[in-house]
């Protein structure tokens, strides 16, 4: 989700609430001042609270215990999950970084596993030499895969129900049919 006219800045930075400083070099590390912690499961950081990393750690074991197939092509498009305000996909990254909403991440483990597949199919079609954001296409391409995945780890039916009946165009917050930073700013997942 790279935006050529705004650069995503992580919620750690736009919040104001404290700096990462000395953790590049260790696996695990505390944020001082804000509860935030980093950790590597799988060859992907996890930015966020305990709580956060716990259940993305369950997320990805489970993808990894009934799709291990899924979990390599995460890990190799997704390098960072992070905690924040609102779920999305930026590949611009260094480290092309997973963004997940609590809405997102605490719906369920199996939720949070299809939302962290859904967001690496993101970064794998941004990958393409010729990538385009495809609005409405990409988010089926993104929803099939996630849908794919859900299936996989055995995700409750009202899960599959749910992603089954959307039509690709939750990216289009305020209805204009464009996706805007203004449409992002209003994601509560």
């Amino acid at each position: 989700m790279g935006w050529a006219h705004e650069p995503m800045v992580p919620m750690f930075l736009s919040a104001g609430k404290c700096m990462l400083g000395c953790c590049l070099l260790v696996s695990a590390c505390v944020c001082v001042g804000c509860g935030r912690q980093s950790a590597t499961h799988f060859g992907v950081e996890i930015v966020g609270q305990e709580k956060f990393i716990q259940q993305v750690t369950k997320a990805m074991s489970l993808i990894q215990e009934n799709a291990p197939d899924d979990l390599e092509l995460i890990a190799k498009y997704l390098r960072r999950i992070e905690e924040h305000d609102h779920s999305g996909m930026d590949a611009s990254r260094e480290a092309p970084t997973c963004q997940l909403a609590p809405a997102s991440a605490y719906a369920s483990v199996t939720w949070c596993a299809g939302c962290i597949a859904h967001e690496a199919y993101h970064s794998k079609l941004s990958q393409s030499p010729d990538y385009a954001y495809g609005l409405e296409q990409e988010e089926e391409e993104c929803m099939a895969y996630q849908l794919t995945v859900l299936q996989k780890i055995g995700a409750p039916r009202s899960e599959l129900e749910h992603l089954a009946a959307q039509d690709g165009k939750h990216f289009d917050l305020d209805g204009d049919g464009e996706y805007t930073w203004s449409d992002y700013e209003k994601r509560r997942w």
